[in-house]
Order: C-alpha cells, then structure tokens, then sequence
C-alpha cells in the first residue's frame, strides 16, 4: 500500500505545482460566447396581484442576450405603468 499512498501523494502534489502557475486569461470581447446567467430571480410560478414583485436577470454574452419577460405566453408591455424596467 505505501507506494500506491506515495504515488498518490505526487500527483496531489503536480496538481498543486499546475495550479499554482495557472491564471485566468481574459477574453477578447470580438470572440463569440454563448449567454451565461449571471443574476436570476427565484423560481416562484404565482404573485400576488396586489403586492410588489420583483423578477430579476442578468446575463452576459457576446452578443449581448436578448431578454423577454412573457406571462401565460403573452410578451410584458413595458409601457404598462404598473411595470419598472
């Protein structure tokens, strides 16, 4: 068992070694990505209607995402005035 403790111990130790000289790169912002979530709201299905809610996103991307609020399949008019964007 002691040189299988011994091997283990080397590799634990390379990935240490790597780690260490490893750096997060930046990413030109001409490259394509696909969207990621970086804020969402809580899953909840009903709101009361005489209560304030808020729903939250927020996404990066390149290009930028595109976001669309629906209820019941219909699109939120942002016009409304009982809506704050």
């Amino acid at each position: 068992m002691e040189p299988l403790l011994l091997g283990r111990g080397l590799i634990v130790s390379l990935i240490f070694f790597l780690l260490k000289f490893s750096k997060a790169i930046e990413i030109p912002s001409s490259v394509q990505q696909v969207p990621t979530i970086i804020k969402q709201s809580k899953v909840q299905v009903a709101f009361p209607f005489d209560e304030y809610f808020q729903i939250e996103c927020e996404a990066k991307g390149n290009p930028e995402p595109i976001f669309s609020w629906t209820k019941d399949g219909n699109p939120f008019y942002f016009t409304d005035h009982r809506i704050m964007t």
